[in-house]
């Protein structure tokens, strides 16, 4: 998984994506990261946060610059993920993948950094088990929650 960070005029955005609406995907039409499984000739995180990125975005990795790994994590469907932060340029000719993505766009870092604009709410998983998840207020009529929120949020305190 990629954590895209951009420049957007005076100050620092992250890239996010919100996934295409699929009826066979648990995870459709949430903002997320580009990323996915990791193919067999994927030798790392890095390489699958890269190939990941450009099939989903069109993000070339040479544009990329790799600023490191953050720990794994496990989403709510078991998947470990583990996310890889990288500078880019913008604007950016993104060519998002219509089959997989929905649409992509910036949330400024300074806003999600704020704590008035998230909070912790309770989200119940198919076992039935409730969990205190991380929950985004609407940015741009989109909403960021659950890993992806988490994710951001452990970002945050590290550059703090």
């Amino acid at each position: 998984m990629l954590v895209p960070f951009v420049r957007v005029e005076s100050g620092w955005h992250l890239l996010f994506i919100r996934r295409a609406e699929n009826e066979r995907d648990r995870h459709s039409g949430q903002v997320a990261f580009p990323g996915g499984r990791r193919d067999p000739d994927d030798p790392h995180a890095e390489a699958v946060a890269l190939r990941e990125a450009w099939e989903e975005m069109g993000i070339r990795p040479e544009d990329v610059q790799l600023l490191g790994r953050m720990r794994e994590f496990v989403s709510s469907s078991r998947y470990r993920v583990t996310p890889v932060a990288g500078m880019m340029p913008w604007p950016y000719p993104v060519r998002p993948e219509r089959s997989e993505v929905g649409r992509c766009f910036t949330i400024p870092l300074d806003w999600l950094a704020d704590p008035v604009n998230h909070e912790k709410r309770p989200y119940k998983l198919a076992e039935g088990v409730t969990v205190s998840v991380p929950w985004f207020k609407p940015w741009d009529g989109e909403v960021l929650w659950g890993l992806t929120a988490a994710i951001v949020l452990e970002l945050i305190a590290k550059l703090r």
